[in-house]
């Protein structure tokens, strides 16, 4: 994988020059502007860790040539380093990805029993609460719209606004 990695700070660097300016908190564009440069940050992050391992793999090729207790070190730590390597590149491919400008706007979920009786609003009950845990753990704030119970304790429907950075996952 192949990024360039030098206009990516050239970026930063601009970005962390508006940003620093006193007028730039008013800037309509000040939050486009902030969440960019954490991708960036995160993107440059991941690039130097790449080419640190992409360094210790072509050191450890070439140590592998030799005929000493060192090279056999080296030949056993090649798999794990080009396994680090995909990794990171697989990571590096998925920041890369362009996504979605409704990824990040708010989600609403509605939850029905639908066909099944106790059974199908007992599972509703547990859905709801198992997207409720996911929201709690990613910090994303929840709101539950409308609700209505079914005589066993399960619920017959729900309907939960939630709020945050990317609520859709």
């Amino acid at each position: 994988m192949d990024i360039n990695l030098e206009s990516l700070k050239n970026e930063r660097q601009q970005l962390g020059e508006d940003l620093s300016q006193p007028d730039a908190y008013s800037q309509p564009d000040y939050k486009i502007k902030t969440k960019r440069l954490a991708e960036l940050n995160t993107l440059l992050d991941l690039g130097q860790r790449r080419a640190v391992v992409q360094r210790q793999l072509e050191e450890s090729r070439q140590l592998a040539h030799g005929d000493d207790e060192l090279a056999e070190l080296a030949k056993e730590e090649i798999p794990q380093i080009e396994s680090q390597l995909s990794n990171l590149d697989n990571e590096l491919a998925k920041l890369l990805i362009p996504g979605d400008p409704n990824d990040t706007k708010n989600a609403i979920i509605e939850i029905r029993a639908g066909a099944g009786g106790d059974e199908a609003s007992l599972f509703a009950a547990d859905l709801m609460r198992m997207y409720l845990r996911y929201c709690e753990i990613h910090r994303l704030k929840t709101d539950i719209i409308s609700q209505s119970f079914s005589e066993v304790g399960g619920i017959k429907e729900v309907i939960i606004a939630i709020k945050g950075d990317s609520p859709y996952g």
